[in-house]
């Protein structure tokens, strides 16, 4: 009998050792301490540098950059990496870092279905479409990143046009009774 709970227990210990060499991580996230100016400053400062380290990378506002050192909480980064393109980005924008397995590059989202032990970083970004995703109730839960937002001057409203004819972006279409 002994004998057989020894086996038992060897079996089980096998078929451990597999979920034991696998620990889902998350990402880290924390905020922009001061704006980013321009897209060719190879700086920035942040609130926290929890989770910053060399080769690692941060996200923020659709642009990844790889992280190339960390002083106190000023990171210095390789702008546009993975495919993104560097740009301004304002204080209190938040960021996101992970190692190159938290970013996904992608022209969609996933949709359906899915099992959260599958994935080594829930969530993780896309950073085509700049999706925060994770798997909730074995369904994909998408963030949708927001679009850009933009100002004219002193913060004033821009007018728009579409590129296809010469009514402003923001314009509702006309009704009229014979449409119904």
């Amino acid at each position: 009998m002994t004998r057989k709970l020894q086996i038992l227990m060897g079996v089980a210990l096998l078929t451990l050792i597999p979920v034991l060499g696998f620990s889902q991580t998350t990402l880290t996230s924390t905020t922009l301490s001061a704006n980013i100016t321009t897209g060719s400053a190879t700086s920035f400062t942040v609130a926290s540098a929890t989770g910053f380290s060399a080769n690692r990378f941060a996200f923020v506002d659709r642009e990844a950059m790889q992280i190339t050192s960390v002083s106190g909480t000023t990171i210095t980064a390789i702008r546009g990496a993975l495919g993104t393109v560097a740009r301004p980005h304002t204080s209190g924008q938040t960021v996101y870092v992970g190692s190159v397995n938290s970013f996904t590059n992608t022209p969609y989202d996933p949709a359906g279905r899915c099992t959260s032990t599958t994935f080594e970083v829930l969530p993780f970004i896309n950073v085509q479409t700049g999706s925060l995703v994770t798997c909730t109730s074995s369904i994909y839960d998408v963030q949708r990143a927001q679009l850009a937002e933009i100002q004219g001057t002193y913060g004033l409203n821009l007018d728009l046009t579409t590129s296809s004819d010469s009514k402003p972006a923001n314009q509702q279409p006309e009704l009229h009774t014979s449409d119904w």
